[in-house]
């Protein structure tokens, strides 16, 4: 009876969790460009302001914790996608799932850029910790499915999906400028459209290049190993005694 009781407890923690991360979502997607107050949320989830405290200790952990939540739910799709096609699954696939839950979606790139502005320095540093862990963990899972499906070495499926990340949320941050400029560029420096469109296609597209370099016949086995880098070492001309002709 007390285990019962204790499990109905933690049930409800997880609910009210999951009811103010809906309450965050709602008003996020209503004001992309800035952070609601926590009387805000509070009265959004239909909670004291005591109560989520206990759960959030600031609006950034919040908002942390709604990214932590997205990115999970993409991977999760990619499994799923995975599982449901295995051995025909293929880039196409992977290109569909990407622009439908990280290009198109409404939340995820706008989500994103916010957490990367402030998680070095209003998020308690245990926290970071915990957040960078788990979105390792969830992407290593997908990256061995990936592994399976495209015959990589171990290891190059997480870093794909890695990479297709950092690039993606980078293109839509330089886009996003152009969402603000896109006028006055056009008008003054037509040549730098190309730029500062915020168009879907073109990530897509880009992201297309990136992985068929990434998957060439060879290029699992060219992939940069971790820290290495590929740039050639240029050799130095050993100088003559001085007095040589």
């Amino acid at each position: 009876m007390i285990q019962k009781a204790r499990a109905m407890r933690e049930e409800g923690k997880l609910e009210r969790r999951k009811n103010i991360l809906d309450a965050a979502e709602r008003l996020f997607l209503a004001r992309p460009e800035g952070l609601a107050s926590m009387d805000e949320l509070a009265e959004s989830a239909g909670v004291a302001k005591g109560t989520l405290y206990l759960y959030f200790p600031s609006k950034e952990e919040v908002l942390l914790a709604l990214h932590e939540r997205g990115v999970h739910a993409v991977f999760d799709e990619i499994d799923r996608e995975i599982e449901a096609k295995l051995e025909s699954f293929t880039l196409a696939d992977l290109s569909a799932l990407a622009r439908l839950h990280l290009i198109e979606s409404p939340i995820y790139l706008p989500l994103a850029t916010q957490v990367i502005s402030f998680i070095g320095r209003s998020i308690p540093v245990d926290s970071v910790v915990r957040f960078h862990m788990s979105i390792y963990e969830r992407v290593a899972r997908s990256g061995a499915a990936l592994e399976q499906v495209f015959k990589l070495p171990a290891g190059d499926g997480a870093r794909l999906l890695q990479y297709t990340h950092a690039f993606v949320v980078g293109l839509w941050q330089l886009s996003g400028c152009g969402r603000i400029v896109a006028d006055s560029v056009g008008e003054f420096h037509p040549d730098m459209l190309h730029v500062v469109r915020d168009d879907p296609a073109e990530i897509q597209r880009a992201i297309e290049t990136l992985w068929k370099g990434m998957l060439a016949p060879e290029g699992a086995a060219t992939l940069p190993a971790r820290g290495a880098t590929t740039t050639k070492k240029v050799p130095t001309r050993k100088r003559k005694p001085r007095g040589h002709t």
